[in-house]
Order: C-alpha cells, then sequence, then structure tokens
C-alpha cells in the first residue's frame, strides 16, 4: 500500500510519509488504534500528511521505487522492536 501511494504522489522514493499513507489506507491495526485513542481523525492526518509531501513529475513503475534510507530504517526498527 505504501508504494502505491508513492507512486500515486509521483514521488522518486519511498519514504516514511509514504509508510505512514500506507497504514492509514489498511484502516486496522495497532496504527488505526493508537489514532482512536489520540482522537485524530484518518483522513485529517492523510490530507495533512499529502499537503506536506512534495508532488514529482513522472509516474515510476511501483518496483522502481526505491526506499529512501529512513524508511529503510524505520522498517528495520520496526522489525527489532
Amino acid at each position: 500500500m505504501s508504494r502505491n501511494e508513492a507512486s500515486r504522489l509521483k514521488s522518486e522514493g519511498l519514504d516514511c510519509e509514504h509508510l505512514f499513507l500506507g497504514l492509514l489506507k489498511e484502516g486496522g491495526g495497532v496504527a488505526a488504534a493508537c489514532l482512536q485513542e489520540l482522537r485524530i481523525a484518518p483522513g485529517n492526518l492523510r490530507r495533512e500528511i499529502e499537503s506536506r509531501l512534495a508532488r514529482g513529475k513522472t509516474t515510476a513503475n511501483l518496483g522502481d521505487i526505491p526506499f529512501t534510507l529512513a524508511a529503510k530504517k524505520a522498517l528495520e526498527y520496526a522489525v527489532e522492536y
């Protein structure tokens, strides 16, 4: 889902924001529970994240969008903890 978000936004790299947008798209799990506990509306958060992301100019194939270093680290930490 994160790759789809990065592609939709025409991003050159899959970053942490795309990971989070993917979690929001999923609509369940720990991320959704945390947002509900904090009384944050997922739709509002999605719009805020998207407004802060720079949009690219070209559409890459899903498999061609590389992870940024920050996204790689976030995934490594998620696996460790």
